[in-house]
């Protein structure tokens, strides 16, 4: 195996990766050189700061492996070597990472609370970091990780959500740590009720501090119970403030669509103005154009001249040559003095049935008529 030095720590670091086999090759050679552990933290420092938020993921992978696997063989080299440093340097992980691999740093740092793998002091430095960095990305609009609009190509969280995200991480920091004291409180209760061996006072004591974690279980169970009524009440109000939107969007698309109908009947007036010839609303001036006169035709000739010779009435009797041989033997009396007048006066023309009610005795005209007749 290679010797411990600089060059081959950069080396390693540098070729590490995400995956688990890459991960547990170099824990293991670090871990063979491990009273070199305080140089391995400073130099896994100096790599986490400059190297991309993917390859800072492996390093906290790594930190994490080796400070596990010294712990697991009851040794605190690393534990203790990587406790100044890995607060800030979970930090520098965490800060400007997507949201990815900042929800991976943070169950990250749950196993170590889980577990007890640094000190309570540490473990509790480490999660104020990550808590101070959600805080100010939930405050600061159009960054993420400290306000930089240049420290991620990952587009911002919206307003909306940056509460429920809070809350979340709030949760998940409380829920975690009831989860470790409560499982430590119930190994040491079952460890001191089991034990009979001991001497009372040495037991009272047990019970003593067995009753001080109960207090503690307590405190983070209700601490715990509290950040998830606070998650709740976020997405209550993210549930109400969007039923309200989707109310306001319904009404909304009513109106437009009343618009709409309003707008169409407009535009089919407009055009129906527009091929009757109206404009700017003068109906008065509009006279419909005239429709086109067929030219008339006049009746044929047959309809206005009769056809055929004219029907004699049935008591219509022939006027004899001689008109006053006519007018004697009808009246037996003369025509006081008419017989000198020419034959063409003295003829009378024999009416119809028709015209019986205008004849009198003399022929039918009045006796002035006649007489103005006779003088000429």
């Amino acid at each position: 195996m290679a010797s411990f030095s600089d060059d081959s720590v950069k080396a390693k670091l540098s070729t590490l990766n995400e995956t688990q086999d890459a991960i547990v090759s170099v824990a293991q050679w670090l871990l063979f050189h491990k009273r070199h552990a305080v140089r391995t933290a400073e130099l896994w420092m100096a790599k986490l700061n400059d190297s991309s938020p993917t390859r800072r993921l492996s390093l906290i992978y790594l930190a994490n492996e080796v400070v596990q696997q010294s712990k697991a063989r009851k040794k605190e080299d690393f534990a203790i070597a990587f406790s100044p440093i890995v607060a800030e340097g979970t930090a520098i992980a965490y800060k400007n990472s997507p949201l990815d691999i900042q929800g991976k740093i943070r169950r990250v740092v749950e196993v170590w609370r889980q577990r007890a793998i640094f000190e309570e002091k540490t473990q509790v430095e480490v999660e104020a970091k990550l808590d101070e960095l959600d805080r100010i990305r939930a405050t600061t609009r159009g960054g993420r990780g400290g306000g930089s609009i240049f420290g991620s190509s990952e587009p911002s969280i919206p307003t909306i959500f940056q509460p429920i995200l809070a809350a979340n991480n709030a949760l998940t920091k409380a829920e975690s740590k009831a989860k470790t004291i409560v499982a430590t409180l119930q190994s040491n209760h079952d460890d001191v009720r089991n034990n009979t061996s001991t001497v009372l006072p040495i037991k009272a004591a047990q019970l003593g501090a067995l009753l001080q974690t109960l207090s503690e279980a307590e405190s983070s169970v209700a601490e715990s119970l509290h950040a998830r009524q606070n998650l709740l009440a976020s997405l209550e109000k993210l549930v109400s403030t969007t039923k309200s939107a989707i109310t306001a969007d319904e009404e909304q698309a009513r109106n437009l669509q009343v618009q709409r109908k309003s707008l169409e009947d407009e535009k089919r007036n407009v055009e129906d103005r527009i091929v009757r010839g109206i404009s700017n609303g003068d109906e008065s001036a509009y006279e419909p154009p005239r429709p086109d006169a067929e030219p008339l035709t006049p009746p044929p000739v047959e309809s206005l001249t009769p056809v055929g010779s004219p029907q004699p009435a049935e008591d219509f009797v022939p006027a004899p040559a001689d008109p006053r041989l006519a007018n004697g033997a009808k009246h037996g009396h003369e025509s006081n003095g008419a017989e000198d007048q020419p034959a063409s006066k003295k003829r009378r023309v024999q009416v119809s049935h028709e015209f019986a009610g205008f004849q009198d005795d003399d022929g039918g005209i009045d006796p002035d008529v006649a007489a103005m007749l006779a003088e000429d």
